[in-house]
């Protein structure tokens, strides 16, 4: 029963975290599993991460939830591993810096750390009501602002309440994203 896996996958990325493959889809924003999961991680966050699609040339690498973050990974094939990295965090934190970064809901902040014709290195703080929507962007190579042009676009967020009726609407009313919240 498919409301029963979704309901197991939840309980187990909140009390145990988890890595990898769970669940297996991509974070596009229509993924209702793989969203639904990051949102468990932190039950405070109006807005959660995800992209609208996975570009040509794109592959997630690497999806991971435990209590109080997640985050996935994006790779390029030319661009290379990891060259992106979305965190949803309780708090907007520097990992370049490790150093908090003060911003009221809504506003946006980025640090570049390098730029040049073959390095780009930055960090995109976008805070939202309840955590804050770390994006890290590590280009070493000629191709940079190519792959760059085609990521930004398709990185964007969906409404946790948006979310939760869509989950309602897919379990038949069995699961509440937000039972947890109360």
């Amino acid at each position: 029963m498919k409301t029963s896996t979704l309901a197991v996958v939840f309980a187990l990325a909140v009390s145990v975290g988890c890595e990898g493959d769970l669940p297996a889809s991509a974070p596009t924003c229509d993924a209702l599993e793989t969203v639904a999961t990051q949102a468990q991680a932190l039950p405070a966050a109006e807005q959660l991460p995800c992209l609208e699609e996975v570009p040509l040339g794109w592959t997630v690498t690497t999806f991971e939830v435990e209590r109080g973050v997640a985050s996935f990974n994006l790779s390029h094939d030319i661009a290379g591993s990891d060259v992106v990295v979305v965190a949803l965090m309780e708090r907007c934190v520097s990992a370049e810096q490790a150093e908090p970064v003060e911003l009221a809901p809504g506003e946006d902040q980025e640090r570049i750390h390098v730029q040049s014709q073959t390095t780009y290195e930055a960090e995109r703080f976008h805070a939202i009501e309840g955590g804050c929507i770390v994006t890290t962007l590590a280009f070493d190579g000629e191709g940079w602002g190519n792959a760059l042009e085609q990521i930004e676009p398709v990185l964007t967020t969906t409404p946790r309440d948006v979310l939760a009726e869509r989950l309602r609407e897919a379990s038949d009313g069995a699961l509440d994203l937000d039972r947890m919240r109360r």
